[in-house]
């Protein structure tokens, strides 16, 4: 038999894993990331609420007519709306509180002008009436006079 060969040194095997410099460049990099994304995700967030609202104010106007249409006047307050009526077959015309309140979690204010003209305004992320951006009140109607019923147009 032949002799064996003389034992190579082996070198000690590293342990498995990231090092440090690593780990570090991969945090920079998702840091850079988020610094570069998050600007424009915050920036849509917001629009969707102005959407949502709006939306919001658009579906109030059908249990506002079905009640004008019963009652040949629109409601005093939107909490009439919520309260059941004989003249519904005994439904409330809005099933929840939910339906009042706007993408920001405050309630819609209800504008009534006269026996068939009303408005539907939101105070916006700020909940105070008046600001800019998100903060500005949403109106259903560009101007209040434009909420004749019974179209609501």
């Amino acid at each position: 038999m032949p002799p064996l060969p003389p034992a190579v040194p082996r070198r000690p095997r590293r342990a498995a894993g990231f090092t440090l410099i690593e780990i570090m460049v991969v945090v920079a990099i998702i840091g850079l990331l988020a610094t570069l994304v998050a600007p424009n995700v915050i920036k849509y967030l917001r629009s969707s609420k102005v959407t949502v609202t709006q939306a919001k104010l658009k579906g109030l106007k059908q249990p506002i007519q079905q009640y004008y249409m019963n009652h040949s006047r629109v409601p005093e307050s939107l909490d009439e709306l919520m309260a059941e009526d004989e003249l519904n077959m005994k439904e409330a015309y809005i099933e929840s509180r939910e339906e009042i309140l706007d993408a920001w979690g405050n309630e819609i204010v209800f504008e009534r002008m006269s026996n068939s003209k009303y408005d539907l305004i939101s105070l916006g992320a700020d909940g105070v009436e008046g600001g800019d951006a998100d903060d500005r009140d949403l109106h259903l109607f560009e101007s209040p006079t434009s909420g004749d019923l019974p179209s609501g147009k």
